[in-house]
């Protein structure tokens, strides 16, 4: 039997009609920071005198921008349904939520960067960023684009209006679509990504990716839907646990994340671990347990099979010998039971696509392009 929520869906959606579809789910990566990072003076981009290599003012976003392209082409290279965007916030706020940054088929040319003091060489990318403008925000993605498997959101952890952007401005992109995991991959967690300072925010977040029905209107026996890759499945219908994978702690301590685009393993925590939150479909366990918290295993696997690897610097002064106490503390305050609580009339009107245009499209601004209407 469906529960409730799901059964308001239902109705909401025109009462359940029979009629099939072919819902195409995708990946949708998201950065959020400083764009223009490289410094730059009156003859252009700025070289360090001692190495030669370019300065730039952020180096964790330029990092994570370059990772990102490299990224989104190896997706493309797979005929993978995927979709990446950049806001510029170079103080917190975001600039113009209408004017994202998107790839855009281009070579990037190779280049030495300097990195903490140190020269990095980044490899060329076949995709550079470039500016897209968009009249409403729940038209930024196409809406052949029916559900998102992964949601990956890359900030800095102490980013000021980052629970605002994740809660107006990117709400309203994934209007309305079932999102099966978000990853918020930040230096270091923000007291809102965690029951610790505010039960609120953390409420609204988790409430954001609870499991939900995806919006087409088909029923699961009639649904031909195709995850990102291509792999036949059928829509999110609310009865699944979602997940969040952001930071946690190393022996108690805070732990930051990493990202390094020339490492053979570019995203990293100290331990190779990450908080995993888990949030259960309405109905099916006590409202205050809804949500639980745990520390996740060494290694494990997100947004298209990537692994966490290890890197006990992100701990300022190392992970130290084990501490209990510490470790006891931390799931106290950051790992304890809570709910979800729904954002008013927040949610978006996107109720899906037609069946007669729910294969992907390019003319309907698909940007993964002509071939990702999957098999048959």
């Amino acid at each position: 039997m469906m529960n409730t929520y799901a059964d308001q869906q239902v109705r909401e959606r025109g009462g359940g009609e029979e009629r099939s579809c072919h819902c195409q789910g995708s990946r949708l990566l998201v950065l959020l920071g400083p764009v223009k990072t490289k410094t730059t003076g009156l003859g252009g981009n700025v070289k360090d005198a001692a190495t030669g290599a370019f300065l730039v003012g952020d180096s964790t976003m330029y990092m994570a921008q370059h990772w990102a392209l490299g990224f989104y082409a190896a997706q493309r290279a797979r005929n993978a349904h995927i979709h990446m965007l950049a806001y510029d916030a170079p103080s917190g706020a975001v600039n113009d939520v209408h004017r994202p940054m998107v790839p855009r088929n281009t070579a990037h040319p190779a280049e030495t960067v300097l990195i903490k003091g140190r020269p990095t060489a980044l490899a060329q990318t076949a995709w550079s960023w470039s500016q897209e403008h968009h009249a409403a925000l729940d038209s930024t993605l196409p809406r052949c684009c029916c559900f998102f498997t992964e949601v990956m959101l890359v900030c800095h952890g102490d980013q000021a209006g980052s629970y605002r952007f994740i809660m107006e401005p990117l709400q309203q992109v994934l209007a309305g679509r079932p999102v099966e995991r978000l990853v918020l991959w930040t230096c270091e967690s923000s007291d809102l990504f965690s029951p610790a300072a505010s039960n609120d925010y953390y409420k609204h977040i988790t409430w954001l990716v609870r499991p939900q029905a995806c919006r087409c209107g088909c029923h699961v026996s009639t649904c031909n839907a195709f995850d990102p890759d291509c792999k036949a499945r059928h829509c999110p219908d609310g009865k699944t646990a979602t997940t969040i994978l952001t930071s946690g702690a190393a022996n108690g301590k805070a732990a930051k994340l990493g990202i390094d685009p020339s490492a053979a393993q570019p995203l990293t925590s100290p331990d190779g671990r990450l908080r995993e939150i888990t949030i259960q479909p309405d109905g099916t366990t006590a409202p205050a347990d809804q949500v639980t918290a745990a520390m996740g295993k060494p290694g494990g696997t997100f947004f298209d099979g990537l692994s966490c690897g290890t890197d006990p610097a992100l701990v300022p002064g190392g992970i130290g010998k084990p501490d209990p106490k510490a470790v006891k503390d931390y799931a106290t305050k950051n790992l304890k039971p809570s709910q979800v609580e729904r954002i008013g009339d927040k949610d978006q009107g996107y109720k899906g696509p037609e069946s007669k245009t729910s294969h992907c499209d390019p003319a309907l601004g698909c940007m993964t392009g002509p071939a990702c209407s999957g098999p048959g």
